[in-house]
């Protein structure tokens, strides 16, 4: 992967392991914080340029779905994304996409998409391509779905229950 993209991943990464501890120990994160860190690291992927279905891009659009959901969106601002979404879905149906990213980064950049990005119109192509993942993985519970999740980059508090019910519907 890409280097700077790489710098962005574990700067996102790390922002989640905060939210995720902060909550499994009840303890309050200065938002400050958290915005700073995310508007960062949303200006600095929104600059990046990687080749259409390329896996950089395919994580990129990802930790740009992830970022909006759990920082803007979460704040219960409501942008129009319609460009995104669309964007996103050729990238993760993209042919070479397919062939190069490991299913457990499919599932996690479909399930992303999933709780972020999609609506009920995108769930034919979305759940056909969540089975396939599901099942080359061999997941067999929403335990083992979040576990493999939890592995990338997921925030439980914002990502479980949307996550569980599209799971749930796919099997």
């Amino acid at each position: 992967m890409d280097q700077s993209l790489v710098e962005a991943w574990t700067v996102a990464q790390n922002s989640c392991s905060m939210i995720n501890l902060a909550e499994e120990t009840r303890r309050n994160l200065a938002p400050e914080l958290l915005y700073d860190t995310m508007a960062s690291v949303m200006y600095h992927l929104l600059h990046m340029n990687f080749d259409p279905g390329s896996i950089d891009e395919a994580v990129r659009l990802g930790l740009l779905g992830m970022s909006y959901h759990a920082f803007v969106h979460w704040q219960d601002v409501r942008l129009p994304h319609v460009y995104f979404p669309s964007v996103y879905k050729n990238c993760l149906l993209d042919p070479r996409l397919v062939d190069e990213a490991p299913s457990q980064v499919m599932l996690w950049l479909l399930m992303l998409g999933a709780v972020s990005a999609f609506t009920a119109s995108d769930y034919p192509w979305l759940k056909d391509c969540l089975r396939k993942h599901i099942n080359i993985c061999q997941v067999q519970t929403w335990n083992e779905m979040r576990e493999v999740l939890k592995s990338l980059m997921w925030i439980g508090l914002l990502h479980d229950k949307p996550g569980k019910e599209m799971f749930e519907s796919v099997l």
